[in-house]
């Protein structure tokens, strides 16, 4: 996963999203992953296997 400064996703923030467009990126505080950006539509691809999975348990 590529990840950015929050500097530079403060600084570059086009740059950033375009990656998060494309993958999730992580974004780092203190050189730490801090936070996941990631485009609606993958997020909304991982809900919907989280709520398959869901109800294969049932």
């Amino acid at each position: 996963m590529r990840s950015f400064s929050m500097i530079e996703f403060a600084n570059r923030s086009e740059k950033v999203l375009d990656a998060a467009d494309e993958a999730p990126v992580a974004i780092q505080h203190g050189g730490e992953p801090r936070f996941v950006l990631m485009s609606v539509a993958r997020f909304e691809h991982l809900v919907k296997i989280q709520d398959m999975r869901r109800h294969e348990e049932d």
